[in-house]
């Protein structure tokens, strides 16, 4: 149930498991993406959860800033750290060193179409894009 300026209404959210990949030292893991469903009206953000993997042997700084929704369109969706720093378990940013793992949520502002996936950009060389089949 949401209440919104138009009132009272149900929604169903859709839950999507999104695949494993690795990339340039990095793994994104147990990914799961939680939205709308597009038939019961607008529902205007999208919910990611996931572990990220440090597995390039140095210390980098991740943030909100390196994730990208990516809709049915193909358009990038960007991320607005802000965000993140309201929920307790958000990936606004921080130091990950060799071999360690973080796990957080991802909130971004969803357009006129369902997102299908989740784009990682730790550095200009590095691009994992975790999509569901849906």
């Amino acid at each position: 149930q949401i209440v919104d300026a138009q009132g009272s209404r149900t929604v169903r959210l859709m839950k999507v498991t999104l695949p494993s990949q690795s990339a340039g030292g990095w793994t994104l893991s147990e990914a799961e993406m939680i939205q709308g469903n597009p038939a019961d009206g607008q529902l205007a953000r999208c919910q990611i959860h996931l572990n990220i993997a440090n597995e390039t042997g140095h210390t980098y700084y991740v943030s909100a800033l390196d994730f990208f929704g990516v809709d049915v369109q193909g358009r990038k969706l960007p991320i607005d750290p802000s965000r993140m720093l309201q929920l307790e378990h958000g990936i606004a940013g921080r130091w990950l060193n060799a071999g360690e793992t973080w796990s957080g949520w991802l909130i971004f502002p969803r357009r006129d179409v369902p997102v299908t996936g989740l784009r990682f950009e730790p550095d200009r060389y590095t691009h994992i894009e975790l999509t569901s089949a849906k």
